[in-house]
């Protein structure tokens, strides 16, 4: 009995729980359907989502509050997200609108690292243990950074949502715009932003390879080659900004006028110097045998020193000064570096021919010119090292010539004045980021716009794109980017009344010292430079092959191909400027020159043969045929690297490196060669 009393008890107790248990439930149902109801009638949907779980939550008895807050809140962000999205789309922000969406994606579906990324953590786990083992130490650390995102993954894809989306539609507009250099900019970005560890590794590996080529220059004691790769090394670690905050010189020719501010030209010309030791000259080089003697071949090049005009106004003309400033002199040239590269002008101006003026008047640049011949130190005496090691003279023979008054002396001044000094050039270029189609339309006509592309392009032939008419051939040149250069072309002027003066009136060594004429050459302003003309031309930036490159980049490879064919183009307009090549080989009749000295077919070449005079030392020329360029065979030699190893991997990269020549007769390798049309 006493039993059945407890339990009853026991029972009552429990129903009365229960029945309090469900009347505050009740009541809060209640309370919230209320608080549901209030969130409705303001349109407040997130909250009254929240209310409606909270709600469901109570009535299945569930216990899982902590959870349900936590799916509340997230559906809550959703449907705030939702209702923004929604605000965008009304008010026509399709970019934003874009940008909410791929967040409310990322919310619904998100990643799970754990089971998705775990296949590609290991095989990039794989891939760093054979860097390390290859001592690939840049490749490495890539890698790792990529496998830890991969571990510890954020919200870059919600935050970068907005940036994409913007991106995006500027990339569409320039598309549309025709303005394809400029959408795939925005695509690299975008990329970027999806796939950051990519473009790291991208970079990673492109430094790796150069560290590889750097260790190589170093062992080899190519330090100026080891410095350039270093100097790029820094610009791909380090944005081109911040290396010159840090003080670092940008290219090569800054590199090099640091080192000749005191234009102490017997220490600058060290490495051209060298070559005057161990110089010999056969006596006639028709005796050359193989081609061996082309590669090698010690002929008298003229002289270039090469300035650009300085407009940081100009878009992106931070870029195309470094381009210019790494860019090397063609090896068809003495290098007459003399240091200074940048002629500095007022931003907008067009005609630049006064301010190349004043730049060279009033840095007496000509005299500097003679100074660096001479190889004149910082003490001002003078020597004929230089002059020996490009001359193929005799250096101790020259300087004892000075003090001589012998016919073989007077011959070997006039011969060193004749054929070096006299061809002494010096090129000022004046290089623009343009719209092809902006020149086009200054143009009068669309044939004269189509006879202009195709002058700066080289073309000789203008009918071709005259016969596809006018409309036509504006809209083939004038699409896409150019790098445009105008070309300055002067001469030293080194005559017989030039050479007296020099040698009369400021000749001192180190052994015959004189503080009176070192002080009037000082002050000497007997020595001009003169205009000779001036070419324009101009090379694409954009390009099929280079589809990951950097605008950058695409510039850079614009500003040299730009350079090289204003260089051919002054070549073919100017008989003085124009150089001697020797012949590669005799049969059949071929040359190291191809598009970027700027053959065309049917161009013609005289031979010549090499006689120097044994008793007097004098370098004589004789013309010993006419050959011309065979229009089937000729040379691209305007390629980059990655350009021949684009076409390598297509099968459609020509295994010869020269152009050939039609012509009767028999021809030697060595033979120089040298336009006559």
């Amino acid at each position: 009995m006493k039993k059945i009393i407890i339990l009853l008890i026991a029972f009552i107790f429990y129903s009365t729980s229960f029945a309090q248990d469900i009347a505050s439930k009740t009541a809060k149902i209640e309370a919230l359907e209320t608080q549901k109801a209030a969130a409705i009638a303001k349109e407040d949907y997130a909250l009254a989502k929240t209310l409606k779980n909270q709600i469901a939550a109570i009535k299945n008895g569930t216990t899982k509050i902590a959870e349900a807050s936590k799916k509340d809140e997230k559906e809550a962000k959703i449907a705030s997200l939702e209702q923004q999205k929604q605000e965008a789309i009304n008010n026509q922000d399709y970019a934003k609108a874009k940008s909410l969406k791929l967040q409310i994606e990322a919310l619904k579906n998100p990643s799970d690292p754990g089971s998705k990324n775990a296949e590609k953590i290991a095989e990039l786990e794989k891939k760093k243990q054979e860097a390390v083992k290859n001592q690939n130490y840049a490749l490495a650390k890539s890698l790792k950074l990529q496998i830890e995102a991969l571990k510890n993954p954020s919200d870059a894809a919600v935050k970068n949502a907005a940036k994409i989306a913007n991106l995006e539609e500027q990339k569409a507009l320039a598309v549309k715009n025709k303005d394809y250099l400029l959408a795939k900019k925005f695509k690299q970005q975008i990329d970027a932003l999806k796939n950051p560890s990519e473009a790291a590794q991208r970079n990673a590996e492109k430094i790796a390879a150069l560290e590889i080529q750097k260790a190589d220059a170093v062992k080899n004691k190519n330090y100026p080659l080891a410095k350039s790769l270093k100097l790029e090394i820094d610009r791909l670690k380090t944005p081109l900004s911040a290396l010159k905050e840090k003080g670092y010189s940008t290219n090569n020719r800054e590199i090099a006028a640091q080192k000749m501010t005191h234009q102490d030209f017997a220490s600058s010309n060290v490495s051209a110097v060298l070559q005057a030791t161990n110089v010999q000259s056969p006596s006639k080089i028709k005796n050359a045998s193989d081609n061996k003697t082309a590669e090698t071949l010690k002929y008298r090049r003229s002289s270039l020193y090469t300035l650009m005009i300085n407009d940081e106004s100009r878009l992106h003309a931070a870029v195309i000064k470094d381009a210019f400033g790494n860019s090397a002199i063609p090896t068809k040239f003495n290098d007459h570096n003399i240091g200074p590269y940048l002629i500095n002008t007022r931003a907008g101006l067009k005609d630049q021919t006064a301010v190349i003026n004043s730049y060279i008047n009033t840095n007496n640049i000509a005299k500097s010119v003679v100074a660096k011949w001479f190889n004149r130190d910082k003490d001002g005496a003078f020597d004929m090292k230089l002059i020996a090691a490009r001359g193929m003279f005799d250096a101790t023979a020259k300087d004892k010539a000075l003090a001589s008054s012998s016919a073989r002396g007077d011959a070997m001044l006039a011969d060193a004045g004749e054929e070096l000094i006299k061809n002494t050039f010096v090129i000022v270029n004046d290089y623009k980021f343009t719209n092809k189609e902006e020149v086009a339309k200054t143009a009068q006509g669309a044939i004269k716009a189509g006879r202009f592309f195709a002058q700066m392009a080289g073309v000789g032939d203008v009918a071709d794109l005259a016969l596809q008419g006018a409309e036509t051939a504006v809209g083939v040149a004038g699409k896409g980017y150019i790098i445009k250069s105008t070309s300055y072309l002067f001469k030293l002027v080194w005559n017989e009344e030039t050479e007296a003066i020099f040698y009369n009136n400021y000749w001192v060594d180190t052994e015959n010292m004189d503080a009176a004429k070192v002080t009037a050459f000082n002050n000497s302003t007997d020595f001009q430079l003169q205009l000779i003309g001036s070419q324009v031309a101009w090379a694409d930036v954009q390009s099929s092959i280079f589809t990951n490159k950097s605008e950058e980049d695409l510039i850079r490879i614009a500003t040299v191909k730009a350079t090289d064919k204003a260089i051919a183009k002054l070549e073919k307009k100017y008989e003085s400027f124009r150089t001697k090549t020797p012949l590669y080989s005799g049969d059949p009749i071929t040359a190291k020159i191809g598009t970027k000295e700027g053959l065309q077919g049917g161009d013609r070449f005289e031979v010549l043969e090499q006689i120097l005079n044994p008793e007097t030392k004098k370098i004589t020329y004789r013309r010993v045929g006419i050959i011309r360029v065979d229009g089937n065979n000729i040379w691209d030699n305007t390629l980059t690297e990655e350009e021949r190893a684009q076409l390598k991997s297509q099968g459609q990269l020509p295994d010869r490196e020269y152009s050939r020549f039609l012509g009767a007769g028999k021809y030697l390798p060595g033979q120089l060669i040298r336009q006559i049309n």
